[in-house]
């Protein structure tokens, strides 16, 4: 029951960070600096989070959808740990860019301790399922 809760917790924490991280990384993008180039590290970076926030959401779904079965749970887990852990790069680059120009990083900063408090919920959800595998 315990795992459900935190699993449940997972769910919504992702669901944040999915409906919040276009206008996020929107925002970020308008902050960086102009570049014409097209194939440039803004570029990349932008759409890699974009890339990033779908397969994000994608294993979302697929999570809620196998949250009863507990074959399945520390695999989804896994892969959605991944996901996350790859929108951590956006917000470190657009806060040192923010910084270097004088603008506001609270929003950075923010979005840092929001992505870590759910890789930590998702480490210690793991850490109890690996457990619980052990045991039986």
């Amino acid at each position: 029951m315990v795992l459900l809760n935190s699993m449940k917790k997972i769910i919504a924490f992702n669901i944040l960070i999915t409906l919040a991280l276009f206008p996020y990384v929107m925002s970020g993008w308008m902050r960086m600096p102009y570049s014409e180039e097209i194939y440039s590290l803004e570029t990349f970076m932008v759409f890699g989070t974009f890339v990033a926030g779908v397969f994000l959401s994608l294993t979302n779904i697929i999570l809620l959808f196998t949250l009863r079965h507990k074959k399945h749970r520390r695999t989804v887990l896994k892969s959605v740990y991944f996901f996350l852990s790859l929108l951590f790069p956006f917000p470190v680059y657009s806060g040192i860019l923010s910084g270097y120009s004088g603008q506001s990083v609270i929003i950075d900063i923010t979005a840092l301790f929001i992505l870590f408090g759910n890789l930590w919920l998702i480490d210690t959800t793991y850490y109890k399922l690996s457990l619980n595998n052990n045991l039986n």
